[in-house]
């Protein structure tokens, strides 16, 4: 199974604690990649395992259509049977395939949850 968690960023955080501790998990059975929207610096990052693809969007704090664009995008390329959002945010219909985005980043597109 390909499974896509999407999270703002690999910051101190719980959040960020439980991708990390997630990814390492899953990536034992599965096929997991991490894409992490903000171009912000990463405290775990390092603690991710091998076998877990990491994706930057380097998107700037803020939102755009531009970004929401983007990350569909890179949704689009991996074609994941599983999208995980972690914090808040939503989930986008773009020509039938969904794509996260944060909500606190913007509030383009239609909410399909």
């Amino acid at each position: 199974m390909r499974i896509l968690e999407v999270i703002q960023s690999l910051a101190s955080g719980g959040a960020e604690r439980l991708v990390t501790d997630l990814c390492n998990e899953l990536s034992k059975t599965e096929e997991v990649t991490v894409l992490i929207l903000k171009d912000v610096e990463h405290f775990y990052l390092p603690q991710l395992s091998p076998k877990v693809k990491v994706l930057e969007a380097k998107m700037p704090l803020g939102g755009s259509i531009r970004q929401l664009v983007q990350c569909c995008k890179w949704v689009n390329r991996i074609k994941p049977d599983v999208v995980h959002v972690l914090k808040e945010g939503k989930i986008v219909e773009t020509g039938g395939t969904p794509c996260c985005w944060p909500t606190c980043c913007t509030d383009a597109g239609t909410n399909s949850t």
